[in-house]
């Protein structure tokens, strides 16, 4: 329920903000408001990876970049961010504009990061896909476990794709199938 995002708000965020950065990752989705993702991406002093979660939302994000360690976004997601004429030319973009690593996926074609490097995968074949709910959010708890774990970027494609295959091939949200033995 996003009702809850009402009382997630900047005031709630400034008693919680040591508190935060008292770990060594913070995950965040971009459902919050504007004023809480503000205040939050700059106050945050850990690596911070998000989800822009949808076209609409993730223009709050547009002039916050600098203060994102990793963005997962669809190629919709990233046209709201960039006007350049390709895919790679709108990651190159936001890449300079200081988003450190830009994570795009493209559907059934390919996944890409780009940061001090490019790398392109394709994600795992899957001859029927069961249901899509869940897949975006299973791929970025993939690459944060490879983030966290300090493997390398191939690897945290792989370990991305893998947990979005599992998603796919289930009914539910959230698939039983994703454990450390699948990523290995």
């Amino acid at each position: 329920d996003m009702k809850i995002t009402k009382s997630l708000n900047k005031e709630f965020f400034l008693s919680k903000i040591d508190y935060i950065n008292s770990f060594d990752y913070v995950v965040i989705d971009n459902n919050l408001r504007k004023t809480a993702i503000t205040y939050l991406l700059k106050n945050i002093t850990k690596p911070i990876i998000m989800d822009a979660v949808s076209a609409k939302k993730v223009i709050k994000l547009k002039h916050l970049l600098r203060y994102i360690t990793v963005l997962k976004l669809n190629t919709i997601e990233l046209r709201e961010l960039s006007f350049k004429d390709s895919i790679d030319s709108q990651m190159e973009d936001l890449y300079h504009k200081g988003l450190k690593n830009v994570l795009v996926t493209d559907g059934k074609y390919k996944i890409r990061l780009k940061n001090e490097t490019t790398y392109e995968m394709m994600p795992k074949n899957i001859e029927k896909i069961v249901n899509v709910s869940g897949a975006g959010d299973a791929f970025l708890s993939g690459f944060v476990h490879g983030y966290v774990n300090n493997v390398n970027d191939t690897t945290k494609l792989r370990y991305a794709s893998i947990c979005a295959y599992h998603t796919l091939k289930c009914n539910e949200a959230t698939s039983k199938s994703i454990n450390k033995e699948v990523l290995k």
